[in-house]
Order: structure tokens, then sequence, then C-alpha cells
């Protein structure tokens, strides 16, 4: 434990005292301690000393040196401002011989009878009205408060002096009440203490752009293009999870409803029995969605990560209230209730909305104390506020209190990093504290006082013993911040590739790895390069008989704007793969050869072909003559590893074909295909392609990956002559294709290209809401004509509350069933701006409709739309044109060019002269910044200045984002802006033109 300013700690262990008259109150400051918390028993060289105080908080003293057995200690053996005083002698203590694992931290009590008065128009006294209240009270009923609160009667009067919140009940039982999050400003309602949101980089146009957070609808895991009905069951089993089924002690996520009876909250606020509603976000709470169901979910699986390192079961399954109720001293098996409602009785009791309501150090109480969390009061139900609050409030049901300051009761946090007990709503990371961050008011030791009730878990892998292991996948848990977990692996002078990383991008764990030779040497070391969504990659060359492996949590940057190791807790997985090439030559996107450090190492990169600065010459194309129309479908799911659809899962450096032309609906004679692509459970950052059929790769990427994140990316892609394309990848996953639309030589529709518009931008209306089509009447622009059959959209996700779904479809149309179970345009991810692109028929109409999973903002731009008379699309192989990482085209340098730049894409790579407008895959690589790219027609002499739009918004610190663009060109050119400094790649895929009618009819003569 650590040595604490102003709080005093629980003792923690339990000795045996021979009483001998009357015990009076010893309180020190906290001393450190190395043993873990209920464990540890008295020492002969040290004497405890034990108070008359009920066995809810053992206060202790280290008196060996100073004080003699059953004497009383002076003021100089006391703290100096503590207002307890001894008046009686101390009893003698006797040591105690080590024992099976109690709990040190029994439950909170209710005076025999009510002694504190609280203010007549209040059930409770709150803040300032409670600390005179406990003055006021006798000696019996403070030290009775203070018991029940785990602090001494002055620390108590302090907490309650400046936390308005705190309250105290007239039998002296402390709780507290956290304040509501605002849905639309993410603002915390408490008292005058508001949020500030900073405005960060955001669309073009909207400077600054509104950063709400908002309620999160959507599957955790569902990718961009995916509504996988593969996980259908997960939804089934989200009212019966269990992190730990074989815990004695339990925290019950209750989010089915429960009715409140013969509870303390009953007798308190002088309220009836009465029903606490299910979790709803829908309006109907008689039955749970599978948006709800997935939301619950992701609820369950935030508090089970925040709960990881603790022997203790988060389940949303009932176990009876005698399984939550602690009968006896001998009753092991126990827990507490956490009511999950979007009923709230509070408001109706006090008129006032909050977000939650607790007890303090009622764990382990013989009754049933709910802890209440107001869901609807809480970003309208969003995941990741409502975990947030249910793992705050059980805290408080641990004996935990708030964590404090700078200027507040509550700390809100820094970065991207919150504490539990403080306000963390707003931030991606949230840990257990000791009060490490600078200005902390409060130096409790979390992590062991949550452990004196539960334990912790056994160390799975053992820092002096490692453990085992051979290529393939093993995980671990880190369990305190001086935990390390150590493997063995035998090499036998082979290559290793090693790589760990957290279960969910947002986990508490974070890692450094440390690589050792037989000698114990450090031969590697590394850390991670990010708070969030991180990993660590370790390559080891060939030449070493076995490695020792130490996986320890890491902090990240400094206290004052990152985190120390003490919370980085929880389960992380590490990837071995020995024997496989290090290295590649060929040029991507997505090598970062600085997200780790190495000693006698190769990280693994892969370095890129460059090309002399110039213009390199167009290459000829077999199918040069060839011509397609746009034709539109139903979207469908072609291949889906997962379920072994025409494709098996993804390896690295491994190419396979895939049957397009006859299948599925799509006629044999097709040319090429608009197709959205995702990748699910990539093991590292890398890279896919997707491509015509031909001897070697392509040197271009369809779209860059992450670990723990679906990525999806639309192309429009040609086929080889036996209608198949090639899918290569850098990574392990699985692969989802699904086809959207055509081209073949019968089609009768082309591109008409436009200027880039903006049609839809929710931020200013109200966002898109589950269940609800949304249309947009795409012909009432003045751009599109009637009679278009199709349009070219870009779409983004703003900053959503969390993970889900987007799509845009037909309005007034009944999608099939792969459409309508399957198919989405992109997934969003929390407090990120995603994109993607799409062609996509218009109604009868002439409208479009878009539909989501979750509450959220949305942008659709347009640039282009499909009707008679059009360009025709001309298959060509793909080819990089564009990469100012090399050099090439080097007169862009990192594109950055306030008013934007034209690029020549005709007679560039396998791009012909004379373009008239260009599909292309557009990517930003390593930027430093949030900010976004904008592609619209134009050229060196002709440039009408940069369009409201956007094509990619890509978030600082990124590996790679990319996102595939189809826009009109002047001369064969572009133009090209970056909103901040990146790297910038363009792949092209396909190119429109005039069809050269006399080359067709000469090629059949």
């Amino acid at each position: 434990m650590r040595p604490s300013t102003r709080r005093w700690s629980a003792a923690i262990g339990v000795a045996a005292v021979a009483v001998i008259g009357a015990v009076a109150l010893v309180l020190v400051p906290d001393q450190p301690q190395n043993s873990d918390l209920g464990a540890a028993p008295a020492s002969a060289e040290t004497r405890r000393v034990a108070s008359t105080m009920p066995p809810t908080r053992d206060v202790v003293v280290d008196v060996a040196d100073r004080v003699a057995p059953g004497a009383a200690p002076s003021a100089t053996d006391m703290r100096a401002d503590t207002t307890v005083r001894l008046t009686e002698p101390v009893a003698a203590v006797v040591p105690v011989e080590p024992t099976p694992f109690v709990p040190s931290v029994q439950a909170a009590e209710p005076l025999p009878e009510p002694s504190i008065v609280v203010p007549a128009d209040d059930p409770v006294a709150h803040g300032a009205a409670a600390a005179r209240a406990l003055v006021d009270a006798s000696p019996a009923a403070r030290e009775a408060v203070a018991t029940n609160a785990v602090l001494p009667v002055d620390d108590v009067v302090d907490e309650l002096a400046i936390d308005p919140l705190l309250f105290v009940g007239r039998d002296g039982m402390v709780g507290s009440i956290e304040p509501m999050v605002d849905e639309h400003s993410g603002s915390r309602h408490d008292h005058g203490d508001h949020d500030h949101h900073e405005s960060e980089d955001h669309q073009p146009g909207d400077e600054p752009v509104d950063s709400r957070p908002v309620a999160e609808h959507g599957a955790l895991e569902a990718s961009a293009a995916i509504i996988d009905p593969a996980a259908a069951a997960a939804p089934a089993d989200a009212l019966a999870l269990h992190s730990r089924p074989s815990a004695r002690r339990t925290v019950y996520l209750d989010l089915d409803g429960h009715r409140v009876e013969g509870e303390w909250w009953n007798w308190a606020y002088e309220i009836d029995a009465f029903e606490s509603g299910p979790y709803d976000i829908d309006g109907d709470p008689s039955t749970f969605s599978t948006t709800e169901r997935n939301r619950i979910i992701e609820i369950w699986e935030r508090v089970a990560d925040d709960y990881a390192p603790f022997d203790v079961n988060v389940t949303t399954q009932d176990p009876g209230v005698e399984a939550l109720r602690r009968t006896s001293p001998t009753d092991d098996s126990y827990g507490t209730r956490v009511v999950i409602t979007s009923t709230d009785w509070y408001w109706d009791a006090q008129a006032t909305r909050i977000g939650g309501i607790a007890l303090v150090n009622v764990f382990s109480s013989s009754r049933d104390h709910s802890a209440f969390v107001f869901a609807g009061n809480l970003s309208g139900g969003a995941a990741k506020e409502v975990s947030d609050a249910a793992s705050h409030e059980s805290g408080h049901n641990f004996g935990l209190r708030h964590d404090g300051s700078p200027a507040g009761s509550y700390y809100r946090g820094h970065g991207q990093w919150g504490s539990i007990m403080g306000a963390p709503y707003s931030r991606a990371i949230t840990h257990w504290s000791a009060g490490e961050y600078p200005g902390a008011d409060n130096q409790e030791d979390d992590l062991d006082m949550i452990a004196a009730h539960t334990g912790y878990i056994d160390d799975d892998h053992d820092g002096a013993a490692p453990t085992p292991i051979g290529q393939g996948v093993t995980s671990g848990v880190l369990t305190n911040p001086d935990d390390v977990d150590a493997f063995a692996l035998e090499l036998g002078g082979a290559d290793a590739s090693i790589s760990v990383r957290p279960r969910r991008p947002w986990s508490n764990v974070h890692t450094s790895v440390v690589v050792r030779d037989e000698s114990g040497a450090i031969v590697a070391k590394s850390r991670p390069s990010s708070a969030v969504d991180w990993r660590v990659d370790i390559d080891v060359p060939p030449g070493r008989a076995r490695l020792t492996i130490e996986v320890g949590p890491e902090g990240w940057s400094t206290p004052a704007d990152g985190f120390v190791r003490y919370g980085a807790l929880g389960a992380f997985d590490l990837f071995v793969e020995v024997g496989e090439p290090s290295a590649t030559t060929r040029s991507t996107t997505v090598a970062d050869p600085t997200t780790s450090t190495t000693t006698s190492t190769t990280t693994r990169t892969t370095t890129p072909t460059t090309t002399p600065a110039g213009r390199p010459p167009a290459q000829p194309n077999a199918d040069d003559n060839e011509f397609g129309g746009f034709v539109a479908m139903e979207p469908l799911r072609l291949a889906d590893s997962r379920r072994s659809l025409r494709v098996v899962a993804l390896a690295p450096g491994a190419t396979q074909r895939v049957e397009v032309a006859g299948r599925a609906g799509i006629p044999d004679e097709v040319l090429a295909v608009a197709a959205n692509v995702t990748v699910v459970g990539a093991d590292r950052n890398g890279f896919v392609a997707v491509y015509r059929c031909a001897p070697g790769v392509p040197e271009v990427s369809s779209l860059n990956v992450r670990p723990g994140r679906p990525v999806a990316n639309h192309a429009i892609v040609a086929l080889d002559d036996t209608g198949q394309l090639c899918v290569y990848s850098t990574v392990r996953g699985d692969v989802v294709i699904d086809i959207t639309s055509y081209f073949s030589s019968t089609g009768v529709d082309g591109l008409h290209p436009v200027r880039p518009v903006r049609l839809v931008d929710t931020r200013d209306t109200d966002p898109i809401v589950p269940d609800v089509s949304t249309p947009v009447d795409v012909t009432s622009t003045g751009v599109v004509p009637p009679g278009a059959v199709a349009a070219v959209f870009n779409i983004a996700s703003v900053r959503p509350g969390t993970e889900g779904w987007v799509r845009i479809v037909p309005c007034g149309e009944t999608p099939n069933e792969a459409s309508t179970n399957e198919v989405s345009t992109l997934n969003t991810v929390r407090g990120r701006v995603v994109t993607n692109s799409a062609i996509v028929p218009l109604s009868s109409a002439g409208t479009v409709c878009i539909e989501s999973n979750r509450v959220g903002d949305v942008i659709v731009d347009l640039t282009g739309y499909l009707a008679p008379d059009g360009l025709r699309l001309q298959p060509i192989d793909s080819s990089r044109v564009f990469d100012t990482r090399d050099g090439r085209r080097s007169i862009f340098s990192a594109l950055s060019t306030a008013g934007g730049a034209p690029l020549q894409i005709g007679g560039f790579g396998n791009a012909p002269d004379g373009v008239a407008a260009v599909s292309f895959n557009l990517t930003a690589v390593r930027p430093a910044n949030d900010g976004y790219l904008t592609a619209w027609p134009c050229s060196p002499s002709s440039n009408p200045g940069r369009p409201d739009t956007s094509n990619v918004n890509y978030p600082g610190g990124i590996n790679a984002v990319a996102n595939g663009v189809t826009v009109g060109a002047v001369d064969g050119h572009v133009c090209l802006y970056n909103h901040r400094r990146a790297d910038v790649i363009v792949d092209v895929t396909a190119v429109w033109r005039k069809e050269r009618v006399l080359s067709r009819r000469l090629r059949a003569l």
C-alpha cells in the first residue's frame, strides 16, 4: 500500500485479540506493505491492535517498538491531526498463523437506532449538511459512521465537506450519488461542475465540429459490411454471461428488472416496494432486441475487464438473493447486485436526475443492498458510460471512495485515461487508481481494498518459472503492478515473431515485453506505441536455441498526460510464430518500423520499392479495349472465410483465388465488380490486396487492417479471363467479400462524375436512430437528374458512442435476406470518424435510405451518378501511381498543400491516357494528427477550388487508413487536399472513359 497524504486505510488481515478491558481506537497513516492484502498474518516483531469498533473495519498500528503490550500509546504514537483520542488501555495482541483467505473488511451495518439528524426535506444528509450532522451526533454514532465509511471520523467529516454527493442516512449508512451524463453534450450534471469537451480535427467545412458523444447501438464485433448471422447465438446468451464461474464472490449486473422490496432504499427514502424496470433503449421493456443484447454484452465485457485481476465472477445471470447475501462469518459465497435500469425511482422520489447511487462498504453484507445505475441518464444508455458507472457503483460497495481533483470531487481524467472512481466517461481507458496522477486527493489502494473482499486470482504464469509454450496463441492475466508472466520458447535455431495485444482496444491491460536468451541476457524489449488499440511486435532472427518472454504491466507517457502501470492489468494474448520469414521487400502501405524498440533483433518491416521520380510508362492491359456498363443488383455475400464460403482464412504471404463470374447470381460475362471487402480478427497491422489475378502480386493494397477491429473498404475489382479475383494478405484473419453491383459489356448505364457535394450532415439536424430508415432525395439536389439508376457516395460515421454499423440502401424496396441480415456499408468505431464509399442503386423516386443499429451522426457526400450515356468502366490491372514515402512523384513530398494539388493519373501506372474519371484506393499513412483527405476533378489549368467534402478521415497516430474513391478527372488529372501532414498513396483500380466503339468493332472482326 502507498503512503497517504490525507487518507487512512482499513487494516487488512485478521488478528486474534486477547481483550483486557475496553479497547480504544488507534489510527495511523498507511504504511508501505508488500504482502497481498488479506493474506499476511501479524509477525512476531509487529504487534497489532484492534478497536472495539464492529468488525467491519479493523484499524491497526505498528506499535512493537513504541508501545508495550497492555499500555496506551502516547499522543506522539498517533497521527497529530486526528480528533480521536485513546482513553483506555490497549489490548495485548497475539500473533496469528496463516489461514485460508477470508474477507478482512466486513460490511457496514446500520445503527441499532436512527441517530443521525437529517434535513427535514431530505431522507438523507448530503455533503456539508451530513458533516454538520456527524459533528452533532453522539461519539458512538460518529464511530459507527466512520466504520461504515472505512475512514476515521475526522476524514469522514472532511470527505462530506468537499463532496456534496456523498450522503449519510439516519442510521449511519454512507452512500454516494453519481451525476447523470447528458446524451447530447456529454456533460455531467453535478452542481455546476461541468466537463469541457475540446474540439479536434474534423470534417472540412465544420471547424470546430460538434464532438458530442452519442449513445451507441450495435454489435460489439460487427464488421463493416457485416451484420454477422454467425454471431446470433451470442446475443441470446446476453443474460447468462460469466467472467469466472468458479469464483465464490459475485458482482451481478442485473439488467432484466428487479423488485426493490424491504431494502435500505425503501426504508431510507420512505417508498413502498417498486419495480425497477429492465435495461431498455428502444422503448419496449417487454423484450430485449438484438441491439440491446449486443449492448449488454459490451457492458458486461467492460465491467469484467475492470475486475479481471480479482477472484470474482461478473455475471449477467441472476444467482439468486441467497448467493449475494453473506449469511454468517463462515459463508464464503456472496456478492453484490448492480441494478442497471432504464426507469428512475430516484427521480420519482427526489425529482432529480442522477446517473447512479450506491452504499459504501456493503459487499459482504447480510442484506441485499442493491446499487443502481440509471442507464437512461447516461448518454441514453451508452455501453461505455453504463459500464463505467457499474464498475464505479460496485467499487463503492467494496468500500472505495471518490477519486477527486483537480478542481473537483470527481476527477475527470486527462488525455485518454480516467480513474474508475472518478468520472472517466469521456476517456477511452479506465483504471483502478492509487492516486498517482497530479493533484490526486485520494491515495487509497483500490486494488488491495477490492482484493480484501475477493482475493486476487492465482498467478497463471510464474515470473520465476516460465511456462513452456510453442507456436500459436497463449493467454495470460496480469493481476498486480509487479506481476510478470514469463514464457519459455524452444526455437532450435529458428527465427520467431512475437506479438502481444489486448483482447479489446479499450482493455485496461497495457504491457511491455522483454525477450531474453538462454543466458538471461536481454535480446529485445518493446512497449506499446499507443495507449489504446495497441500491440507489441518483436522479431527475433535465427540462431538461438530458446527464449524467455516476459510480459508485465506498462504505463503510458507520464502520469500527467498518460497513466502509470498500477491499473494497467488484465488479460492479454501472446502470439508466437516460429520459422516464418521475417520480412518482405514489397512496397506496402502498412509497415511501421517505429512501433517497437529492439536490441539484436530485426523489427518486422516492409521495404518500399522505389521508383525514380518522374513519369512511369503506362503498362498495356490485355483487355485494353474491354468496356463495361453498370448493372445494379441486390447486395449479396459472395465469400466469407468464417463459414468457409468460397474462401479460407487469410494467412501471411498467401494468395487465394475467388470465383465470381457465374456464382451467386452474377452472370458469366461480368468484367468487374463493385465489392465491399472486410477483414475480421486480424492478428497484426497489415494489408490485404484484392486484384485481378495475374502472375505475381501487384504493388497495391485494398485495405489496411489493425488487430482487434474489423476493417472494410469499397473497391472496383477487375476479373481475370476465368471470372476470378485474387486476395493477398500480410496478416492472419478472416475475410468477407460482399458484391454490390457489377459491370458487363451488356450494361447500358455509365458514370456521370460531378463536383463532390455534401448531401447529408446530421450534426446540423438530428442523428440517425436505430430501426428507422432516413430517406435522402438524391434528385432534389439538381445535380442528379430523374432517371438516374444509381449514385456514388462517400459515407462517414462521425464519432459515435460505440461500435455498430451503418448502411445506405434504396428506399421503398424490400431487400433480400442477404442485404437485410448481412450486408452494411461501414462499421462504426467509438469516438472516431470512419469512412467508406459505395455505389448504391436509387429507388424509382430517386431516393436512398440511411439505416443504422445505433444512434449517431452520419455524413453523405455525392461524387457521381450512373445513368445512360455515361462513361463506361475500363478494367485495368491495379497499380500504384503515387506514393510520397519513397519519393515517387516526389514533387508532392508528404502531401500538405493548402489549396490542393493536381495529380496526373492518366498515363501513369496502368492507367491509360484520356481518362475522364478514375477509381482508386486513397491511403493516409502515419499521420501525426487527426485530419482528412479530399479528392475532386481538376487540372493544372482548371481548378474550381476544394469542395466542402472529404474522402478519407484519419486519426492521428494510426498506422494507415484507406478508402475507395471514384471521382471525375480533367485531362487525366484529379486534385488532392490533405488537411494535416501525412504520407499519401494512390492505387488505381479502374478508369472510366467513353467507349472506343471502333476498336471494339475491329476486335470483333
